[in-house]
């Protein structure tokens, strides 16, 4: 549905903003964890079949249980790395400069 559409979005936007964007996003983005770590468990394709509560919920935030949730569990683990494992976060970062 749009609102997968949406989160992969935003995880990507965040997976940007961590590797090119000024340091404070790694900060603001800590508060993000607990999150990060509940869709990896509500997408995780390796737990096969979900709960009836959660298959709703992973249907109405993916659109397409399958691929969508291997796209979405996928993208929020290498979010969710980078916010964990800061030697990877700066090994992959870009220098950020600010506009003047």
């Amino acid at each position: 549905g749009s609102a997968g559409v949406s989160g992969r979005r935003a995880l990507s936007l965040l997976r940007s903003l961590l590797v090119g964007g000024a340091d404070a996003v790694l900060s603001h983005s800590l508060d993000l964890v607990p999150l990060l770590l509940r869709l990896l468990k509500l997408c995780d394709p390796s737990l096969g079949p979900a709960a009836p509560a959660s298959v709703l919920d992973l249907v109405a935030f993916s659109g397409s249980p399958a691929s969508s949730a291997a796209a979405l569990h996928s993208l929020a683990g290498s979010v969710l790395s980078l916010l964990l494992d800061h030697g990877r976060l700066q090994v992959q970062r870009t220098p950020w400069e600010r506009q003047k």
